[in-house]
């Protein structure tokens, strides 16, 4: 479960570039909402989580939230996002479909 808190940081050190282009957020719940956007396409992509109850599911889903949130790489990475991830890499991340294309909106 560590890979979503890992993939997060890693997601968030990438939207460096993105900031000379536009001004970047200044919303700390811009920077929750894609957080939550990034848990649900990570259990999206768990192929166990597709077969389980929806206990289960939810479950599953607040585990990879807490893992989000928690260490010392959350605080920076929440820090990085209100400073560095610009409107559009937002919007773009937001609706994002897959994983895969959440990580290419903040390049």
């Amino acid at each position: 479960m560590r890979r979503a808190a890992a993939s997060w940081a890693i997601a968030l050190w990438g939207a460096g570039g993105a900031a000379c282009r536009e001004p970047p957020l200044a919303s700390r719940a811009q920077c929750e909402l894609l957080r939550d956007r990034y848990v649900d396409l990570e259990l999206s992509a768990q192929q166990a989580a597709r077969a389980m109850t929806t206990e289960a599911r939810a479950a599953l889903r607040g585990q990879l939230a807490l893992e989000a949130l928690s260490g010392p790489q959350a605080a920076r990475m929440d820090k990085r996002c209100e400073s560095q991830v610009t409107e559009a890499a937002y919007k773009c991340a937001v609706a994002a479909s897959t994983l895969a294309a959440w990580q290419r909106c903040l390049e």
